[in-house]
């Protein structure tokens, strides 16, 4: 696991913790104990723990997010995740059905019949690419849709996985594809994207203006 995944989910567990204390003393007084979800009572590395205090106190404000602030990847949604105990032979399955597909998805519906918006945009976006995947679709399978909210640590559908990596849901994936980084990806993975040609072969703005 890449350094900055580790951040990402260690900020995440770090701020879990602290918004569920805040919420703890507004519902305190209707409910005499307090039950702390797995999410809450996982550990989280003392280091990283500790770097990312020391940064939050030495500065008045302090925020993190995906991106620069002069060019934010993403509007960040925050929720609050419930994490249980996966089933070891689903986990398998999963695990076997991602590796074995450089392009994994996990949808509402069937490619040719999806059942919400925002898995079509995902398969649009990847038929645009003429990329080849597999899919499940996790309305058929209430234990797998479940399932994949914690193994991805992703409350949302659809999924997406490239070359047993998570790569997001449609946001992400709508992102990557404007900005031409999905045929990067793509091509990392393996997959020549039917993009790439329009990306080398797009006018230059000096060869543009020269000719105006």
């Amino acid at each position: 696991m890449n350094s900055s995944l580790l951040f990402r989910r260690g900020i995440q567990q770090y701020s879990i913790r602290s918004f569920n204390n805040i919420s703890s003393r507004f519902t305190s007084s209707s409910s005499s104990t307090t039950t702390k979800s797995p999410s809450e009572s996982s550990p989280i590395d003392s280091e990283l723990k500790n770097k990312i205090t020391d940064f939050i106190k030495a500065n008045k404000v302090a925020i993190f997010i995906k991106g620069e602030p002069n060019a934010p990847s993403m509007m960040v949604k925050f929720f609050r995740f419930e994490s249980s105990p996966i089933d070891s032979e689903l986990k398998n399955k999963i695990t076997d059905f991602i590796k074995a597909n450089k392009v994994a998805i996990f949808i509402k519906g069937e490619p040719n019949a999806p059942s919400c918006g925002f898995s079509n945009a995902v398969l649009q976006i990847l038929k645009l690419h003429g990329c080849e995947f597999k899919s499940k679709n996790i309305l058929e399978d209430v234990k797998l849709r479940e399932t994949m909210k914690i193994y991805s640590n992703w409350p949302t559908f659809p999924q997406v996985y490239f070359n047993g990596e998570f790569v997001g849901g449609c946001d992400i994936l709508l992102q990557m594809h404007q900005s031409g980084e999905l045929v990067e990806e793509l091509k990392k993975v393996g997959i020549q994207s039917k993009l790439s040609n329009l990306k080398n072969t797009a006018p230059s703005s000096s060869s543009s203006s020269s000719s105006n």
